[in-house]
């Protein structure tokens, strides 16, 4: 699957399901694979601005959204 797949995979089952049951849902279930495999840590999607404690991690969503629409838009 490339990336393009990737993102309609995505977007179809968000509109379906709702984005945000969506990253809950894809976020425990990477917490649940992670203690499976022995690490304690990597699983957390902020929910909320007030969750994303520093500056950068902001303009790194911006920069990855800003990179999926492209792509979308030259399909």
């Amino acid at each position: 699957m490339n990336r393009k797949n990737e993102i309609e995979a995505v977007k179809q089952l968000g509109e379906m399901i709702g984005y945000g049951n969506m990253m809950t849902l894809a976020s425990a279930l990477w917490a649940i694979q992670l203690n499976k495999s022995g690490s304690s840590t990597g699983a957390f999607v902020p929910a909320l601005t007030s969750d994303l404690l520093a500056r950068y991690r902001i303009d790194a969503m911006e920069q990855q959204a800003n990179k999926i629409q492209e792509i979308t838009r030259n399909s």
